[in-house]
């Protein structure tokens, strides 16, 4: 189910609730349920239809074509996403070093459609500038 197909259930389900307990939802209350409906999915994850990933871990791994990527990788309770935030290595060397705040953004494009609290994000983006660093792909 998507985001509307779940609020629109709760809603039906709520309404249904108040129904059977004699209550009947006036326009006040029944907006008053749609709101807090949409807050308790929003908190739960339920957000932009999207699951709520975590930050795992980022790493430095080879592709199928043998190139080394360096990768951010996100979990959530059913899937692992593991997202590359850089092209081969070996070619950035060959071009030239990023810019810190070129490369910050670019991880936070990567990572802006997956449902990623900001402080993971912030985390992730932190510890691709570290790993970038230390192969001396970053400037400073």
């Amino acid at each position: 189910m998507d985001k509307e197909e779940v609020q629109k259930l709760l809603e039906r389900e709520m309404h249904g609730f108040l129904e059977s307990s004699g209550i009947e939802a006036d326009r006040i209350l029944s907006s008053s349920i749609q709101t807090e409906i949409a807050a308790s999915m929003d908190i739960a994850g339920v957000s932009d239809d999207t699951e709520m990933v975590q930050l795992d871990r980022v790493t430095i791994e080879q592709d199928s074509t043998g190139g080394r990527i360096l990768y951010v990788v996100l979990i959530s309770e059913t899937e692992v996403h593991k997202i590359p935030v850089t092209g081969h290595l070996h070619n950035i060397r060959q071009i030239g070093r990023y810019r810190r705040e070129e490369f910050e953004s670019e991880v936070e494009s990567s990572l802006s459609e997956f449902n990623l609290s900001e402080e993971d994000r912030a985390r992730a983006v932190k510890e691709c500038v570290r790993v970038m660093k230390k192969e001396k792909l970053v400037t400073r």
